[in-house]
């Protein structure tokens, strides 16, 4: 799970991510610094890239780690 920042809902999401750890949810959790609501849709920053690829390899941790 990520949130961004500078988006008004940051502090929900870190909440919620820590909800989940505590209750014993596997989960990871990103703060994406300095990003704001939606800074995902602008694919070609270098923000968003680093954290499409952050994305890609938790993915493949939950879904591949079986298989390893």
């Amino acid at each position: 799970m990520e949130t961004a920042q500078l988006d008004p809902l940051h502090d929900e999401g870190q909440a919620y991510a820590q909800a989940l750890l505590d209750s014993g949810v596997s989960a990871q959790y990103l703060e994406v610094k300095g990003a704001f609501h939606g800074f995902d849709l602008m694919r070609r920053s270098s923000v968003a890239k680093q954290c499409m690829v952050k994305r890609i390899a938790a993915l493949r941790q939950v879904f591949f780690c079986a298989e390893s």
